[in-house]
């Protein structure tokens, strides 16, 4: 894929078809709606990587991915993927590593909100 590109989520959400995508060239925006707000979550450049998560629990993507300069992706189905890590498992490592940033970046935006969640309810409400 190159030029510039739209959100490469709503394309792969028409598709049905879950991919792993490695910036090759240029650079991506990664953002998360998030209360009714599009949020900046990540700028990923090339030899980064995003649409790991969709491949693991076979979910549509939950974020969105938008060029921020022109782009060249290698786009990776969930097979090709599956059998890339059956033969060099250090990449989930990786890619649990990139997961739990994620993680972290989403609860320090909420914390920073200071959105409820539901520890701050009390227990005889629960």
């Amino acid at each position: 894929m190159s030029g510039l590109l739209k959100t490469l989520v709503s394309a792969v959400r028409q598709t049905w078809v879950v991919y792993f995508y490695i910036i090759g060239e240029g650079s991506v925006r990664l953002v998360k709606d998030m209360d009714e707000v599009q949020c900046d979550l990540k700028y990923l450049s090339a030899g980064q990587h995003f649409g790991e998560v969709t491949l693991f629990d076979n979910a549509p993507h939950w974020d969105g991915a938008i060029a921020v300069k022109d782009c060249t992706l290698l786009k990776l189905e969930k097979n090709r993927f599956i059998s890339l890590i059956t033969q060099r498992p250090h990449i989930v490592l990786e890619i649990c590593r990139f997961l739990s940033q994620r993680l972290r970046e989403t609860d320090k935006y909420r914390l920073a909100r200071k959105l409820p969640s539901s520890f701050d309810v009390p227990v005889e409400s629960r």
